[in-house]
């Protein structure tokens, strides 16, 4: 199903926002592979510190993408006119479990997925250990947009169309994760509160602070942060 979300497609724009298919999965993670571990993923605080390239991030979002393209959860911003994938949200269940490959990757994404493990410990504290599936919509940390097409609205469109997809799944609440104020910016305007972070320069990993070199930590990438908002749903 290639369903084309209307509730934000603009009338005179050529950019149409769609569910993330099978046939999307090379696009979308080439799209986020770039974006992220490109000229411009300096802007993202594990791609400046860890030299991540982008075959590096193909890597890590390949198996995620992959699966979500089954899931019908994930929204797609496509050029309407050539295909062009643009940007995404890549969205599952809370409490699906981590694929199979996640814990076989390189030891460079070491510092990574521990930093995310204490910050949705954390944010599993602050929900009391109290999710249950069909509860939480997560829209992973690969959000993006690339940067051709990027302050043009699309991130907004991004999210307006993953809580439309949140809504007709029933969730009762949709978190984002952001690493900079920028994208925290973007989720205080969404309707979401933090509820959850990580200071990047107190965290440590074995014992060494893999941020502390990064030039702009102190002004643009202070922490890595769990925002959450409530979903309106007629059923509750």
């Amino acid at each position: 199903m290639e369903a084309v979300l209307h509730a934000v497609k603009r009338p005179t724009s050529n950019i149409v926002y769609r569910l993330l298919t099978p046939n999307m999965v090379g696009k979308v993670t080439d799209a986020i592979s770039h974006s992220f571990g490109g000229e411009m993923g300096t802007r993202d605080p594990f791609a400046g510190s860890l030299n991540l390239s982008p075959s590096d991030w193909q890597e890590m979002t390949g198996m995620f993408v992959e699966r979500a393209a089954t899931q019908e959860k994930s929204v797609v911003a496509v050029k309407q006119d050539t295909g062009d994938v643009l940007g995404c949200i890549i969205n599952e269940d809370w409490k699906e479990s981590l694929p199979s490959s996640y814990r076989s990757l390189p030891a460079v994404w070491n510092p990574v997925r521990a930093i995310f493990h204490e910050l949705h410990t954390r944010y599993k504290s602050h929900r009391r250990n109290r999710i249950l599936p069909g509860q939480v919509l997560h829209p992973l940390y690969f959000t993006c947009v690339v940067p051709a097409a990027r302050r043009q609205g699309l991130v907004t469109g991004l999210w307006h169309a993953s809580v439309e997809v949140a809504r007709a799944n029933n969730y009762q609440f949709m978190v984002c994760e952001t690493s900079s104020t920028v994208s925290e910016r973007v989720c205080e305007s969404l309707g979401f509160k933090m509820t959850s972070s990580v200071a990047f320069n107190d965290w440590m990993f074995e014992g060494e602070n893999k941020f502390a070199n990064l030039p702009v930590i102190s002004q643009s990438f202070q922490r890595l942060s769990i925002w959450e908002r409530p979903i309106p749903s007629d059923l509750y």
